[in-house]
């Protein structure tokens, strides 16, 4: 109910299976809103990263330009600096069906920022450094952060060789000391599932090579309703999008069984 236009008559068809209509909304590519790549190569994907594409611009540019013009000596304005990133940073986010592999969080993620460093935009001197995107993966009480929340390692504003990681609370920016943070991973890349309960306004979703029983129509639709304004699903096997729709989760409860049906 969420969703109306393209957006939603895409999510619609993929949540009643039909994939005719599924394929055709995304051919269709209306006003740019959708775009279909099913037939993707790695060098298209990290382009898109980067810059987004015709009609939905954005990628991860606008959030490292602006990582470059960081306020000196001026906590007020290191925070609202802090807090413009961490919105530009919001707007776009790459989201994907499986962990492992080149079309997965971790091959993606990697990519991504040997791409950036190529590109003069991050300088990586370890595991940490300055616009590091991250997502907690445990909750942990003592610093207050929490499974699921995203951050940026940005330098503090009156130390700048201490790296935090800033969080965004609505409009109040908060950070952690890097190092107290043991539980995270990047993320410019994340997967379908962490991702529930978010929403982004160019929203990629990236579907590996070979079709797997975890891609179901309701991961992909799931997926789909991240999307505000531009979605752009890219498949290195078109097939694969195709078989998801028609593959639905089993539940195994029992209860019919027990039914007798």
């Amino acid at each position: 109910r969420r969703f109306g236009g393209p957006i939603g008559m895409l999510a619609g068809a993929v949540n009643t299976g039909d994939t005719d209509q599924a394929t055709d909304c995304l051919r269709a590519a209306e006003n740019h809103i959708l775009c279909w790549l099913p037939h993707a190569h790695p060098a298209a994907m990290l382009q898109l990263a980067l810059d987004g594409r015709a009609g939905a611009a954005g990628g991860y540019r606008p959030y490292l330009q602006l990582l470059a013009q960081r306020p000196q000596n001026n906590p007020a304005a290191h925070e609202q600096w802090a807090r413009a990133l961490l919105q530009t940073f919001e707007s776009f986010r790459i989201l994907c069906a499986v962990r492992d592999g080149e079309w997965g969080v971790a091959g993606l993620n990697q990519a991504i920022e040997k791409h950036l460093e190529a590109e003069g935009l991050i300088w990586r001197r370890s595991e940490w450094y300055v616009g590091r995107p991250v997502m907690v993966t445990r909750n942990d009480y003592g610093t207050g952060v929490f499974n699921g929340d995203i951050g940026i390692a940005l330098p503090d504003a009156l130390r700048p060789d201490t790296l935090r990681v800033f969080f965004l609370e609505g409009q109040t920016v908060r950070s952690v000391l890097a190092t107290r943070l043991r539980s995270v991973e990047t993320a410019y890349a994340m997967t379908i599932h962490k991702s529930q309960g978010s929403e982004f306004r160019h929203t990629v979703m990236v579907l590996p090579r070979e079709s797997s029983p975890v891609l179901t129509r309701e991961l992909v639709y799931t997926g789909i309703t991240r999307a505000r304004l531009h979605f752009t699903l890219v498949s290195p096997v078109s097939a694969v999008f195709e078989e998801a729709i028609e593959r639905q989760t089993k539940r195994a409860s029992g209860l019919q069984k027990l039914l007798g049906a």
